[in-house]
């Protein structure tokens, strides 16, 4: 077969759906007798890294065994559990028990490749299926993160998409997803993406070779274990606190529920796009500027609207439709308290009621603690106008022991730029101030402290180094406060004013005053989106339309589109390497 070609349809000419113990037992000692490159996956029956089931390990890998020792492909899935949960082997067998040892031998002995392999190397260990914990693999996501389709999708469907001349992977459905699937179905499903992560790993490799990132990819690599690590360690989570602002986050969106509903004049669900809609284009009568599939409506777009078709809600449909259509400072206001509301909402959802905790290693631990008692609340606020008697809702936190750990997944390959993300939740955008502190609710478990530290300015510093920015490395010389000094850019009317207009901001800073806050979190925002070599209109569309997390208001409303040409044009004067390198940027692609 050749390698260099993707065939969708055809699988290798060695390859075991249902096999016997002795057909899995003579694949591994062939794969230990070359000592080759195991290409693995595994399916589960969730994506819950604590609670899932292993049902399938499947092991692809290319070996010599062809005629005049021609290089062929050899994949199995070894089945654990059937579909419905059951053992596969029947009990009392000891099929897996006498195979287990040589799983073993092949996942701690040979090189080991897979994509997105952080949870595959969490559940084989934890179930007893590899011992060497810390042990190095080669990720196709990675490797892919490391070519020129670096900003793109990393999932298997679109780098082999990128690869290959072959349709999408997996069509419109992950069909172990779909009910009724049976045995051999997912087996067919899991071998085939062994077999296709297998094929893309030398091209892979030889792109990376061309683009000349293989720095990138081994530290990338190398950092692997760490992230899976961090998430198994979890953060410890004090559950008083999470309760305390589940309740302060439910007594908020009710508040500011019941000003909505008095300030439009009806009951209505601030839930409910259907009755949003209403609202805002039939009760109102407002022209749409976005409709619900993205498009959006103006004198450029050529774009027949039907008078039938209501508009978005979302954010930013509803931040759009106060600049661009006649809205009433009486509709205005109602649409600032319904994107507050929805802050405080989004926050009672993700950080506190519906917050996956796991009692993971915290037993010793709540022997001294105990447990926190089930929050189970009804707030009952009273109308000001006499609209509405009351508004009522109820949340409802269980009984839990006291502390519990939070285990999010942090991801290397999914922000184009190398830094790490994370979900289950996104930790690193908690709130970590003012009247959202989420980070409260982290905490050192007895016996241990917390230790925080940070890189002081690590962007703007890479971005002088880079640039050769005179001003900016005369800040990182002198332990000046850099966000201080790109304030003085945009407050600096010229450069006589520089020097006081920093030392303005940077005393109002050490007082922590608002003053500072404005105008540091404005040119933080303002300097990195020039850098990034954002246009005149994006840099207004993105600072007129930048609200806080907490409280849903904007961030900067008094801005105008004039301010941001100013605060453009101050930039540039203080800032010349910025334009240079961009325009040495452009020049380097284009050879």
């Amino acid at each position: 077969m050749n390698l260099d070609t993707l065939y969708w349809e055809e699988f290798c000419k060695h390859y075991w759906l249902e096999p016997t113990e002795q057909e899995i037992l003579s694949f591994l000692q062939l794969a230990l007798q070359h000592q080759a490159e195991m290409t693995v996956d595994i399916e589960t029956d969730s994506a819950d890294r604590i609670t899932a089931q292993i049902r399938l390990i499947q092991l692809a890998m290319t070996i010599p065994t062809g005629a005049d020792g021609a290089m062929e492909e050899w994949a199995i899935a070894i089945p654990v559990r059937h579909m419905d949960g059951t053992d596969w082997w029947p009990e009392g067998s000891g099929v897996l028990e006498r195979l287990r040892p040589w799983i073993i031998r092949v996942l701690n002995e040979l090189p080991l490749a897979g994509q997105f392999f952080q949870y595959d190397t969490h559940i084989l260990p934890r179930d007893g299926w590899m011992t060497a914990w810390n042990k190095p693999w080669t990720d196709l996501t990675i490797l892919f993160r490391a070519t020129k389709n670096h900003d793109l999708q990393k999932n298997l469907g679109a780098i082999i998409a990128r690869l290959f001349p072959a349709p999408r992977h997996k069509g419109d459905v992950d069909h172990k997803s779909v009910d009724n699937v049976d045995d051999i179905i997912l087996a067919k499903y899991g071998i085939k993406d062994v077999i296709y992560e297998m094929r893309c790993l030398a091209p892979l490799r030889e792109q990376v070779t061309k683009c000349d990132s293989w720095p990138t990819a081994n530290l990338d690599a190398q950092l692997l274990p760490v992230w899976r690590e961090m998430g198994a360690l979890g953060i410890v989570i004090n559950e008083r606190i999470r309760g305390e602002y589940s309740s302060r986050f439910n007594k908020e969106v009710t508040r500011l529920t019941l000003e909505f509903q008095e300030l439009v004049g009806k009951r209505i669900n601030p839930g409910s796009v259907q009755q949003l809609q209403e609202l805002f284009f039939r009760d109102w009568g407002y022209k749409p500027v976005i409709l619900p599939d993205g498009t959006e409506l103006d004198e450029s777009t050529a774009v027949i609207w039907d008078d039938e078709e209501l508009g978005s809600t979302s954010a930013a449909a509803l931040i759009q439709l106060q600049k661009k259509r006649p809205v009433t400072a009486q509709h205005a206001k109602a649409i600032d308290i319904l994107l507050e509301m929805r802050s405080y909402a989004k926050l009672k959802g993700t950080y506190t009621d519906k917050l996956q905790t796991y009692d993971v290693d915290t037993a010793e631990w709540n022997a001294e603690y105990g447990r926190v008692p089930e929050v189970k609340e009804r707030v009952i606020t009273a109308s000001k106008s006499g609209l509405y008697d009351q508004y009522e809702d109820a949340i409802t936190l269980p009984e839990r022991p006291f502390l519990s750990r939070l285990m999010p997944v942090y991801l290397s390959h999914t922000i184009p730029t190398g830094r790490a993300a994370s979900n289950g939740p996104n930790v690193q955008n908690a709130p970590a101030q003012g009247k959202a502190n989420i980070r409260e609710m982290w905490c050192a478990p007895p016996g241990h402290v917390i230790v925080g530290a940070d890189f002081d300015q690590l962007e703007a510093r890479l971005y002088a180094a880079t640039t050769g920015d005179k001003l900016i490395l005369k800040a990182i010389r002198e332990k000046l406060d850099i966000h201080s000094m790109n304030a003085a850019t945009l407050l600096a009317k010229d450069p006589s004013e520089f020097w006081g207009a920093y030392h303005k901001v940077y005393d109002s800073h050490k007082k922590k005053e608002k003053f500072a806050k404005f105008w540091r979190t404005l040119a933080k925002r303002h300097f990195f989106a020039e850098a990034y070599g954002c246009e005149i209109d994006v840099l207004y569309d993105m600072l007129s339309n930048a609200r806080n997390r907490v409280t849903g208001q904007l961030e900067f409303p008094e801005l105008t589109m004039d301010d941001v040409i100013v605060y453009h044009e101050r930039c540039h004067r203080d800032h010349p390497e910025i334009r240079e390198w961009h325009a040495d940027a452009h020049a380097t692609t284009k050879e």
